[in-house]
């Protein structure tokens, strides 16, 4: 979803083709400006929409940023937009703090 899930898994696997979303600009979470980004060679992508060619997907993103979205009411715009495209996921595995979602193209 975003950095903090984006880069222990690119320490996990570098060789898996990995992307991670940019932060709301201005929001409390906007923390790596765009230089530093360049300069790990990591660029956040902006929206999800040159993703869904591919058949398969995993999305990895904090259980506290669904239970933060829960207590406003709300629910995450991205596993929103995720499920349009893909329909329900296939899988979601709960590791400690983290949820990996795999979805399959219908």
């Amino acid at each position: 979803e975003n950095k903090l899930s984006f880069f222990p898994m690119l320490f996990y696997d570098s060789n898996l083709t990995q992307y991670y979303l940019a932060d709301p600009p201005g929001s409390e979470n906007d923390t790596l400006s765009q230089e530093s980004q360049i300069a790990l060679g990591y660029i956040a992508i902006n929206n999800m929409d040159n993703l869904f060619f591919y058949d398969k997907l995993f999305f990895v993103s904090f259980a506290l940023t669904e239970i933060e979205y829960k207590n406003q009411g709300l629910s995450d715009p991205n596993l929103i937009i995720l499920r349009s495209f893909y329909g329900e996921e296939e899988e979601r595995t709960l590791i400690g703090d983290i949820n990996v979602y795999y979805f399959v193209k219908e």
